[in-house]
Formats: C-alpha cells, sequence, structure tokens
C-alpha cells in the first residue's frame, strides 16, 4: 500500500488550484487523516469552481488555418504513469490521472531541433541530410492535428544543425544551417529568418568569398560565420549564436541583429576542441551555455568578458543540458549513458555544484526544461522515461514513453512544454524512419519557462 499523502502536500496542491482560478486566500484546517484530508481538499475544489466557472488551462493558441496534413496522428494507446515515492506537489499533473501520449509523424529522419511558437504550434527540424536536397522545416498545429512542411529555397547542399531553431517575438522562425558533409556551398552556412508561413525573410551569411586575414579568425560584417551552431534570441530580438574558428581556442558568441547587421561579439576562450550545445539567457540578461569539450560552464554579459567555472571531471563528455528555474538556479541535466548513470547537478551562479540528484533506476538525463509551476522535466532514453523533478531534488512523477509500433520513437531528447502544459519531444519513428513528434497531454504547468521573459516564446 502506499505511504499516505501529508496534509501540507494537499494544501499545496489546493494553492496551486486557487491559483489557477484566482479566486480569494482560503484556509483549510488539518482533521487529520489520510481519507478527512483528501476530502477537504475536494470541497475546496467544489468551492473553487463554483467562484470561478472559466477553465483555467490555455487552450494551447489560435488554429493556424491552411496547414495540409502530411502525418497522421497515431495515438499510441496512453502512457503510463509509474508510482513515485514522495509525492510532492509542485505541478506536475500527475496526479490527474493517466495521461495520454500521441506520436504524430512526418517529414524525413530525426528531429533534433523543436521550438513552440505563441500560437501553440510546434516546430521542428533534422539535423540530418533532407531528400529534397534543401533544407525542410515543419510546422505541427496541435489543435487541427494537422502539419505542414515547408522546403527552405536557397539551401540546397545544407542542412539544419542541432539544436539551431528559434522563434522570435513576431512569430518568426530562425534557423542555422551548415553544408552537408562533403558538400562545399558559400551560402550554406547562414542564419535565416522565415515567416510562419515559410517564406525566407532574411538571410544572413558569408558574402565575401574573400574576406582577407582581417576576418581570417572573427566574425566581420560581410563574412559573420565561421561553423556556427546553436541560436537564441534575446530580450531585445537580436540573435546570439555560437561559433567556432579554426586555429582559435574556445568559441565565439555572436551577436546578429533582427535585420540581420553585426553586432557585438566574443572569443569565450575556454580552450582547443570546444563543444557547445545550446544557448540560455538568465533573469538578468546574461547568456549561459556549457563547453562540454573542456567541461566548462559560462557565463557570460553582454559586451563584458566571459565567466568560466569549471565543472566536476565525473559529468565531463557525459551530454550536458542546462536550464533555469524561477529561482534563477542554473540546473545541469548529466545524461550518462548505457553503462554510466545520468545525473541532475544544482548549480549556484558562481558556477559551484551546490546538490546532485541521482536519476532513479540508474537512467539518464538527455535534455531538461523548466514549467511554469517550477517543475523540472527531464528526458531519460535509457530508461524511455519522461520525469518531473521538484526543486528540492525530489522525483515527483515518471512517464513510460511509447517505443516501437504505432509510431513509437526512438533517442528523444529536444523538449518543449505548451500553454496548455502538454509536454513535446521530438525524435526517430523508429517504424518508418520519420521524424516523429511525441505529445504527453497536460501533466505540465504550461506554459514553459523562460527566465528572461523575452520575445521568443510570446505566451
Amino acid at each position: 500500500m502506499a505511504a499516505a499523502r501529508s496534509f501540507s502536500s494537499y494544501v499545496a496542491t489546493a494553492k496551486l488550484l486557487r491559483d489557477s482560478f484566482q479566486v480569494a486566500e482560503f484556509e483549510v484546517q488539518d482533521v487529520g487523516g489520510e481519507m478527512s484530508n483528501r476530502l477537504a481538499v475536494v470541497s475546496l475544489v467544489a468551492l473553487l469552481f463554483a467562484c470561478n466557472s472559466s477553465s483555467a488551462n490555455q487552450d494551447g493558441g489560435t488554429t493556424d488555418a491552411g496547414g495540409s496534413g502530411d502525418g497522421g496522428a497515431t495515438e499510441d494507446g496512453g502512457g503510463n504513469r509509474d508510482a513515485v515515492a514522495n509525492g510532492d506537489a509542485g505541478g506536475s499533473g500527475g496526479d490527474a490521472g493517466t495521461p495520454t501520449f500521441q506520436t504524430f509523424t512526418m517529414g524525413c529522419c530525426d528531429f533534433a531541433t523543436l521550438a513552440i511558437d505563441g500560437a501553440g504550434r510546434v516546430w521542428a527540424a533534422s539535423d540530418f541530410i533532407q531528400p529534397s536536397g534543401n533544407v525542410q522545416i515543419y510546422r505541427f498545429d496541435p489543435g487541427t492535428k494537422t502539419s505542414t512542411g515547408f522546403e527552405i529555397s536557397g539551401t540546397s547542399g545544407a542542412q539544419v544543425v542541432s539544436g539551431g531553431i528559434s522563434i522570435d517575438g513576431t512569430g518568426n522562425v530562425w534557423i542555422v544551417t551548415t553544408p552537408q558533409p562533403g558538400v562545399s556551398s558559400a551560402t550554406g552556412v547562414a542564419l535565416l529568418q522565415v515567416s510562419p508561413t515559410g517564406s525566407v525573410l532574411t538571410r544572413i551569411h558569408d558574402i565575401d568569398t574573400n574576406p582577407g586575414l582581417s576576418c581570417y579568425q572573427n566574425p566581420c560584417p560581410n563574412y559573420p560565420f565561421s561553423n556556427p551552431g546553436t541560436a537564441m534570441v534575446d530580450r531585445a530580438g537580436n540573435i546570439w549564436v555560437k561559433d567556432i574558428y579554426t586555429g582559435v581556442p574556445g568559441f565565439f558568441l555572436t551577436q546578429l541583429t533582427p535585420t540581420g547587421t553585426l553586432g557585438m561579439y566574443a572569443n569565450v576562450a575556454t580552450g582547443y576542441g570546444a563543444s557547445v550545445a545550446s544557448i540560455e539567457i538568465d533573469g538578468a540578461g546574461n547568456l549561459w551555455t556549457i563547453d562540454e569539450g573542456n567541461n566548462m560552464l559560462v557565463k557570460m554579459a553582454p559586451g563584458s568578458a566571459a565567466q568560466t567555472f569549471a565543472l566536476p571531471a565525473s559529468v565531463n563528455l557525459a551530454g550536458l543540458h542546462l536550464a533555469f528555474d524561477k529561482q534563477g538556479t542554473p540546473w545541469i541535466a548529466v545524461g550518462g549513458g548505457a553503462s554510466t548513470a545520468g545525473s541532475l547537478l544544482k548549480m549556484t551562479t558562481s558556477g559551484t555544484v551546490a546538490s546532485t540528484y541521482a536519476i532513479p533506476n540508474a537512467g539518464t538525463a538527455d535534455g531538461v526544461v523548466v514549467d511554469n509551476a517550477n517543475m523540472l522535466w527531464l528526458v531519460d532514453n535509457n530508461d524511455l522515461k519522461l520525469r518531473a523533478v521538484s526543486t528540492s531534488g525530489t522525483f515527483v512523477a515518471e512517464y513510460t514513453m511509447p517505443r516501437g509500433a504505432n509510431g513509437g520513437t526512438g533517442a528523444p531528447t529536444p523538449l518543449g512544454i505548451d500553454a496548455a502544459g502538454n509536454v513535446w519531444y521530438g525524435g526517430t519513428d523508429i517504424t518508418n524512419g520519420t521524424g516523429a513528434l511525441n505529445e504527453l497531454a497536460g501533466v505540465a504547468t504550461g506554459p514553459q519557462y523562460f527566465p528572461y521573459m523575452g520575445p521568443q516564446y510570446p505566451y
């Protein structure tokens, strides 16, 4: 028999409901006993509904008309919620019943990057070579269950880099491309602004074919890139791109304005062999990233020199992912692997490890995002679980991800949470090799939390 939940956990749940319905303060007396406390909160829920009959959940945004459905919606038969000890009422939504998993297949190959726009639509791209030769991105509308693929003109010989997709405050999509392996392309290295209907609005690439020595190892106005990667839109709408230059230790953080003009840039001299994944922005506008090649956490205020913090040797090259909670605390999900367990590191803003939490069942932590109730969400590829974790390090709930027939997915890593609290992750449909978008419905508190409150996801 499961242990009885504490009275405080019921009160925490009730407070979340109260805040959702925006009603006056309430009091609940601890009348003693599991059943009595449960009934007290049930009575409160009834009162809340009587005070405010409007739904507390957003519907995920407006419906996008005109999307031609080139991918079908396949219901997986429901996700299983596994019992986890020490239930925390932090807004995971797991107590609401068995959630629904759905898998939607479209396009080609693995969806290694995704983003959610202000209308609740999920955008995805593959970092594999596309059959058409041009880059293709996909827009999925959860309301109508339709997907639309956009072939991006002028991108022959290019592919989207992993993590190279962001959305600005006007709903335009920014993607970073690089030449396909073995392909020499003057325009393959580019930052593209694409409208919600798939038209290229801005194309930023290396115009000069012979820029000279002054642009050999640093960005220049007509030669801004070398080997660009992840992009992130800041509060002012500028786009920050990670870049690596041959022969230069560390990496560059390069800023482009919304019109494509080269802004500031900085060389973060962490060392040779830099390998940088995502860029994150905290509430003060500082840029944060991780150089896995040199095992360093990096913090940089725009216009200032970067600070670097050495990470524990135990996480070197383990696959690291960064997110911030509502208190401004950095969290690092440590991927691990088949023979090495993952972990979750709670960091300080001065770059030291405050706490380390092991992933249950020697699982991995292959991606992390934070929802609007300050709950962390992890994807575990080793155990095929989506896990909800409180900021105290309590593993609150876990959900088994479908795999195999009926639209199963392999290697899901990118994560996103829409306004309705649906958790989305990308991957590959292992039955036919297409891209797969997977939805765990209504378990989180949407929308996804972005500490800098910038225009990227304007819910």
